[in-house]
């Protein structure tokens, strides 16, 4: 599944993609800290990301 699926904000969704996160695998190889700081965001949103990506990896809509 592509991180474009997720709900979460368009801004969010476009700064994944231009970090290079562009499937939910990808997000679950690294850290939220990682995320953090590569996407330039709080940790608190991309702990966010992450509970929104597992909660759709977990429902096999991937």
């Amino acid at each position: 599944m592509e991180v474009s699926s997720l709900p979460i904000s368009a801004s969010l969704r476009a700064k994944l993609i231009s970090g290079g996160y562009t499937s939910i695998s990808s997000l679950f190889s690294v850290s939220h800290s990682d995320i953090a700081r590569d996407l330039k965001i709080s940790e608190n949103e991309a702990l966010e990301i992450l509970r929104v990506a597992s909660q759709r990896r977990g429902s096999g809509k991937i």
